[in-house]
């Protein structure tokens, strides 16, 4: 879906200036790369902000059944740290009146902060265990599992596109079995449950300064922060002190951050040996959230008795302004050069191996038929 012309409204506008200090460090983790296990606090003020969160990750509190999930998962995570580690818990997080009491115990300096950290970080570990062995138990097909992924980003995308957001284009793709085999053949690593890549979306929007607003509403309303795939994210364009400096409403954010921006954003870049130095992309890795009676609908299938309520899709998510991706598509930089690069270090590799003595370097000009329906730009 390509969006050609797009008359922004103040909807759009709105979302800019409630940009908050828990967005900016949700994205901050993505981008990163970051696993939620090394996070040391949380930033909810309110049990609507803890709904808010918990509904992204597939949980709606007005459901009697999550609510009871969500309990169960508080009471293995406690068990587990009891078991193993001789835990006790106060009667504080023993007789919650909510169970979204524990996020908030958790966001706030006490006595009980860092537990409540603690028992957090262990529930996402069950939750996220229990979804992938529940996928197994699914009589649906990988199929059902990428179009179900498909359908919720696009839904995403629809209704950012509706509150005015300055996309100009749209894409998601799979990747080609042809693309896959050459992946395979060109990486150090030749297992296929290695590829993240398979199920792709890409968003490019007007300028740089849209960037931050679009990554807080997908954090809010589409990928968790908790599932981004630690050491998969790259980020070459978002430079979160200059965009927090765009706009003078966003600066007051910057005196509550705590961690040092240049070492931080020094250590986002993961870059693929096939791509042109010039070449600059927001790319990260998601294993999403999916409801499981949204993929049993979608197969037309009934109900069936599984006790975890999501399942997760890994899906890549690119993001580039409109003047950068532009920039992508001439000279060194393009995917089709990119490719050859790539197709002469296969050559090489199924010809010599790895031998340092028969690897030649790509020669300048070489053209490789690219039979590839792939355009996806490139990445790890």
């Amino acid at each position: 879906m390509v969006v050609k012309e797009l008359n922004i409204d103040t909807s759009f506008q709105k979302l800019v200036a409630d940009i908050t200090l828990k967005d900016v460090e949700e994205i901050r983790m993505v981008l990163a790369g970051g696993s939620a296990i090394d996070w040391y606090r949380l930033r909810f003020n309110t049990r609507e902000e803890v709904d808010a969160f918990l509904r992204v990750n597939e949980f709606y509190p007005e459901n009697p059944g999550d609510i009871r999930r969500l309990k169960y998962i508080f009471e293995s995570a406690k068990g587990y740290l009891e078991d193993n580690f001789s835990y006790h818990f106060p009667r504080e997080i023993n007789n919650l009146d909510k169970i979204e009491d524990i996020f908030l115990m958790a966001s706030r300096d006490g006595e009980f902060q860092n537990l409540a950290c603690i028992i957090l970080k262990v529930m996402h570990i069950i939750n996220h265990i229990e979804g992938r062995e529940a996928r197994y138990k699914l009589p649906v097909t990988q199929e059902m599992l990428f179009r179900t992924a498909e359908e919720k980003v696009s839904s995403t995308v629809a209704r950012m596109l509706e509150l005015g957001f300055p996309i100009t284009q749209y894409k998601t793709s799979r990747k080609s079995r042809d693309s896959l085999i050459t992946k395979l053949l060109s990486k150090p690593t030749t297992i296929a449950s290695q590829i993240f890549d398979r199920l792709r979306f890409r968003i490019i929007v007007a300028s740089q300064r849209d960037l931050l607003p679009v990554l807080a509403y997908l954090t809010r309303h589409l990928f968790p922060f908790n599932y981004v795939v630690p050491g998969e994210s790259r980020n070459d364009i978002i430079k979160i002190r200059k965009l927090l400096d765009m706009e003078p409403q966003w600066r007051p954010i910057l005196d509550d951050l705590d961690y040092d921006f240049q070492l931080a954003e020094e250590t986002l870049n993961v870059q693929n040996p096939f791509s042109a130095q010039k070449f600059k992309m927001t790319n990260v890795v998601i294993d999403l959230p999916l409801r499981v009676e949204k993929i049993l609908k979608l197969a037309g299938i009934k109900r069936r008795r599984i006790s975890a309520n999501v399942v997760f899709q890994l899906i890549e998510f690119q993001i580039f302004d409109q003047k950068t991706f532009q920039d992508n598509e001439t000279g060194e930089s393009a995917h089709d050069t990119y490719k050859n690069r790539q197709k002469w270090k296969v050559i090489n590799r199924l010809m010599y191996g790895n031998s340092p003595l028969r690897n030649d370097p790509i020669p300048s000009g070489i053209y490789l038929r690219n039979t590839s329906e792939d355009a996806t730009p490139h990445k790890n």
